[in-house]
């Protein structure tokens, strides 16, 4: 009856040990894959809130109409990205898209900004120019085009 209770034994710390050794090598492979590598950047996205844009009364066609957009970033530690625009027909509507390096500690004093923007329109006739204030507010401009 001993030597039937030792070979269980045997065969439990043997099982036990085989286990534990399958367990160790699996947390080992799994902790080398690729996919732990690669950290995304610590970056957050955010569209700026424009204040102002000053945009001519009236343009011609295939001229460019230079304006001048004056938007607010949260804090110094965000920066200009990108400009969305999206046309349809005589409508321009315009965000501007900026990014922040959330690693780095930043005063939280908003920073007023503006820029320089070229719209060339290609027809004759009555624009209407959308600046994103919020996401249910935009500031709104008209420009005439003529021949």
């Amino acid at each position: 009856m001993q030597s039937i209770n030792k070979m269980n034994n045997l065969f439990f710390r043997k099982y036990l040990i085989q286990t534990i050794a399958i367990l160790i090598l699996g947390f080992t492979f799994n902790s080398c894959s690729d996919e732990d590598d690669e950290i995304p950047p610590c970056e957050m996205e955010q569209v700026f809130s424009i204040s102002e844009a000053s945009v001519p009364d009236t343009g011609k066609v295939n001229e460019s109409i230079s304006m001048i957009i004056t938007y607010y970033k949260p804090n110094p530690c965000y920066s200009f990205k990108d400009l969305d625009m999206q046309f349809d027909e005589n409508e321009l509507t315009l965000k501007v898209l900026g990014s922040n390096d959330c690693e780095k500690v930043c005063s939280q004093n908003v920073v007023k900004e503006n820029f320089s923007y070229g719209f060339l329109p290609g027809k004759a006739g009555e624009y209407t120019l959308r600046f994103y204030i919020s996401e249910d507010d935009y500031l709104i401009k008209t420009i005439t085009i003529t021949e």
